[in-house]
């Protein structure tokens, strides 16, 4: 940053004026203090705050840096300006100012694309473990989904993107998506609101249909009932002892048929 803010590059003032303006020394001041909020606000952004923070799944992400109160970034200052009017003094003033506006502005930006990169990171594992616990019951979901042609073409909005992102049935809607292509052109074609509605549509019929699966009846199991065992014989009657001669001969005749 100190080699960014510099005395030729901000105002070009009168030479007899450099050797009094400390704008090398502002810039590294600036510098300094703007490097440390910016590490103090990464330890901040990266505790955690489930006080805050609900724990649903599909609740949006919170950026740190969204939460911070806004900077104001103000032209560089000037001689002719109608606060400075050519006084030396006011103008070393408001340049110092806005050295440091400048750095903590660079700070935040750096910050905001750090924050970015972690939560793309947090997303796409999230999605990843919920489509790779689906593929498993669906093995049909890489042609369908991951090599679909279609799905490639008609992307989602973003807005409508993050919703399915967000949502617990993230495997679920792009399967449905790519059953039926068409349902994805035409959804494509929607704008980012309509497509939400429709999301929202999709996420109810698969919400309906695990119920539904859920509380059908199962059908019962077929099981080959086993020899008994020498115990089992032992402590049969002469009755049971009958029976069991009866269906090992039934058995044999069938076999030698």
């Amino acid at each position: 940053m100190a080699n960014t803010f510099t005395r030729e590059s901000l105002a070009n003032p009168p030479a007899e004026e450099i050797e009094e303006t400390p704008a090398e020394e502002t810039a590294e001041e600036a510098a300094d203090e703007t490097a440390d909020e910016a590490v103090e606000a990464v330890e901040q952004a990266a505790r955690p705050v489930t006080a805050e923070r609900e724990p649903d799944e599909e609740a949006p992400v919170r950026r740190f840096t969204d939460q911070l109160p806004p900077i104001v970034d103000e032209p560089m200052p000037d001689l002719g300006d109608e606060d400075v009017n050519f006084d030396n003094d006011k103008y070393r003033e408001k340049m110092q100012r806005w050295v440091k506006t400048q750095g903590r502005l660079e700070a935040r930006r750096m910050l905001r694309e750090d924050e970015d990169t972690r939560i793309g990171e947090k997303i796409h594992q999230s999605i990843e473990a919920k489509v790779a616990a689906f593929e498993k019951d669906h093995p049909d979901f890489k042609e369908k989904v991951r090599e679909n042609t279609v799905l490639a073409k008609n992307q989602l909005h973003p807005e409508a993107g993050q919703i399915v992102a967000r949502s617990k049935y993230t495997a679920e809607l792009l399967y449905k998506f790519g059953n039926d292509p068409a349902l994805a052109i035409r959804t494509a074609g929607l704008n980012a609101a309509q497509q939400g509605a429709t999301i929202d549509r999709l996420i109810t019929e698969i919400e309906a249909e695990q119920r539904a699966k859920k509380s059908a009846p199962r059908q019962p199991t077929l099981t080959r009932k086993g020899p008994a065992t020498r115990e089992q014989q032992m402590s049969a009657g002469p009755e049971e002892l009958a029976r069991q001669s009866r269906e090992k001969l039934r058995s044999q005749r069938f076999y030698k048929k």
